[in-house]
């Protein structure tokens, strides 16, 4: 997996972070995890698992907040330094390359505030991997600690329909089998996708849910950015759309992404 996303690295940010689809998907995230970031009076200590090229870091950094950040991949921590340095946050975002699955292993319990993974990370591990997380991410956040996740569902609207119009019937209902390889910017990486419902009882009995709500239901997948690049006024209306449903916590099933928060118990 580590080479995979190696490969991905350099051009990750062009395949996803920059397109208009991409952007607006993480202008959903941020909607709900910005009332996290806002409300505290003191500044938060963050761990993010999954940082990808540092983009969410960086956004985390600028509300003032400390963010120590690790990826699996020593080229997305790269392309992450470079990021950091350019709009000089180094002194609010360490970076690691780190296995989400060795966690403990680096970081001090209780040390954190808040743990963040966006866009699917988390789906990179199989049903019993996410259950070792669960009692991880508990161990390294503080008493009334959050956990704020952004994953894949076992079912997209946009998906199916994509792929039944083009009579490709195995890959219309792909996320429901036990595990699929799905296309990382051309790289292909084993990927688990789960239910709300079965997240929820994986991530185990140290957590408290709080809220799930869709992440890209209107909005389509990224694999869909050639048919709507041109398309501004649709995507526009696509956008508003999301707003209006987006505490339609019923329709996070039947995303691209789900956005889920938990407390520590």
């Amino acid at each position: 997996m580590i080479s995979e996303f190696d490969k991905a690295a350099v051009s990750y940010d062009v395949d996803f972070t920059e397109t208009k689809i991409g952007l607006l998907q993480r202008k959903s995230v941020y909607k709900n995890v910005e009332a996290l970031l806002r409300k505290p009076t003191k500044k938060l200590n963050i761990l993010e698992v999954n940082c990808g090229t540092g983009q969410d870091a960086t956004f985390m950094a600028k509300q003032g907040h400390r963010v120590f950040a690790t990826d699996i991949s020593s080229q997305m921590i790269s392309e992450a330094t470079r990021k950091v340095a350019n709009q000089k946050l180094d002194n609010l975002i360490s970076l690691q390359q780190a296995d989400m699955l060795e966690l403990e292993g680096i970081c001090s319990t209780s040390s954190f505030d808040l743990i963040f993974s966006n866009f699917g990370g988390l789906n990179c591990l199989s049903p019993s991997q996410i259950t070792k997380m669960g009692s991880v991410f508990s161990q390294l956040l503080k008493p009334q600690g959050k956990l704020c996740l952004v994953v894949m569902p076992s079912f997209c609207v946009w998906e199916c329909s994509y792929f039944l119009l083009k009579l490709k019937l195995k890959e219309a209902f792909r996320r429901t089998r036990k595990s699929v390889f799905a296309n990382v910017s051309g790289e292909l990486v084993e990927t688990w996708y789960y239910s709300p419902n079965k997240f929820t009882s994986l991530i185990g009995n140290h957590f408290i849910k709080r809220k799930i709500l869709p992440i890209g239901f209107f909005i389509p997948p990224s694999y869909l950015e050639s048919f709507f690049r041109n398309k501004p006024k649709t995507l526009r209306t696509l956008h508003k759309l999301e707003r209006i449903f987006s505490q339609f916590s019923w329709l996070s099933a039947w995303s691209d992404h789900y956005y889920i928060e938990l407390n520590k118990k």
